[in-house]
């Protein structure tokens, strides 16, 4: 019997959506990055130093600011949820500004342990969202497309045997949650690499009682801490 959870998944090295083609921002030709390593500090929202503020339970306030790791040991592969605010059922290749504010959320509090890569994809927009019964297989299928072509040339031309944590949010999620299942999960080669997925916003299924079976045969679960 399956069961759905929200995960954060270790996929460990002996196991391991849903439904712009702008020269700025390639990192190849077949490829737009919302961030990378590649693009200068201005146009990468991953790249971003931040600050975080401290408050503790009588009130005090502090803050701290958060350094850019000069030489982080791993990378991190990034797919937004669904932001785009363009008026079509699915976005283009565009570095819109809700792209890059989510990417400045979700993802830049990464860069202090991580290099960060994030595609930018064709995904179902909010307009399509409110409109379930235009969405089609095909859309979902374009989305997925546009994801895995871009993890084969991070994997190709970027990541150079290094480590990778998997990130994604809502449709993001979804979208790598499939990309696990068909190019990670199978590829012993390629799932030495994960260091872990963060799943948010979406369910992986696992066996029940077990720590894999279910959406992949080999990931497992990270086991939920207590405090």
């Amino acid at each position: 019997m399956n069961q759905s959870r929200i995960l954060v998944l270790s996929l460990a090295t002996c196991a391991a959506t849903v439904a712009l083609g702008a020269a700025t921002g390639s990192a190849s030709a077949s490829t737009t990055w919302l961030c990378s390593p590649t693009l200068s500090a201005a146009a990468n929202p991953c790249a971003t130093k931040q600050s975080t503020s401290t408050v503790l339970a009588n009130n005090s306030r502090s803050i701290s600011s958060i350094s850019v790791s000069s030489k982080p040991k791993v990378d991190c592969f990034y797919v937004y949820p669904t932001v785009s605010d363009e008026q079509t059922m699915v976005a283009d290749f565009a570095t819109s500004p809700e792209l890059k504010a989510i990417a400045l959320f979700q993802a830049a509090p990464y860069n202090r342990i991580c290099k960060v890569y994030a595609p930018v994809y064709r995904q179902l927009t909010i307009y399509g969202l409110g409109r379930q019964d235009q969405a089609t297989q095909a859309m979902a299928d374009q989305a997925y497309g546009d994801v895995k072509s871009a993890w084969n040339d991070y994997l190709a031309h970027y990541n150079k045997g290094r480590g990778v944590i998997l990130i994604g949010h809502s449709q993001g999620s979804f979208t790598l949650r499939r990309l696990i299942k068909a190019e990670i999960d199978p590829k012993a080669t390629v799932r030495k690499k994960i260091v872990a997925a963060h799943l948010l916003g979406g369910n992986v299924k696992v066996l029940k009682g077990s720590d894999r079976g279910g959406d992949f045969k080999r990931a497992r679960r990270t086991p939920r801490r207590t405090a």
